[in-house]
């Protein structure tokens, strides 16, 4: 049993998303699930900074077939979060359905908040973040984790938290953007 591949696959059942984003592509696995529960005019914008990751889960997404729902972007939030909104076809009413941070988590927080400026995250958006610490993996310096965010900002309700190591820092968090009156 795997937790993560597992909380992915229940909240993309129980949230039915039709224009998805992921930060973190690596090899395309989690790419692929999100492509999997998307119905067939929605699409997922993926990014990951490094350049042989956005070309081998390129390559794999096209292997698979899914390249008509996977757009995969190589490069930085901080200067493609115009092209993933564009992708999205994100206007003054859209906003992505599902977000999942899987990239640098010194970065979910600040990459979440451009998104935010951008258009893209907003009322009914469901954020998922990964702060397990891998071995081999730093540890973030930021104060501010994605658990931490979601619990200072009242526009956010946590709906999951499972926590996967014993610092009270890591573990998958499922968050979702309310409307607020």
């Amino acid at each position: 049993m795997e937790p993560r591949g597992d909380i992915l696959d229940s909240t993309l059942v129980e949230k039915v998303p039709k224009r998805c984003v992921e930060l973190g592509t690596y090899c395309g696995y989690s790419s692929l699930r999100i492509a999997k529960a998307l119905p067939a005019d929605g699409v997922l914008v993926t990014i990951d900074i490094d350049p042989l990751f956005a070309a081998i889960a390129t390559k794999i997404i096209e292997y698979a077939g899914a390249s008509h729902k996977v757009k995969v972007l190589m490069g930085e939030v901080t200067t493609k979060a115009d092209k993933i909104a564009s992708l999205l076809g994100v206007d003054v009413k859209g906003v992505a359905d599902f977000v999942l941070c899987d990239h640098s988590k010194d970065k979910f927080v600040s990459d979440l908040q451009l998104l935010e400026k951008a258009g893209v995250v907003g009322p009914g958006s469901a954020v998922m973040g990964d702060t397990t610490v891998y071995p081999g993996e730093m540890c973030p310096t930021s104060q501010d984790t994605s658990l931490s965010f979601f619990v200072k900002n009242p526009q956010y309700t946590i709906t999951k938290h499972v926590g996967t190591q014993t610092s009270s820092k890591g573990g998958i968090t499922v968050s979702e953007w309310v409307h607020l009156p």
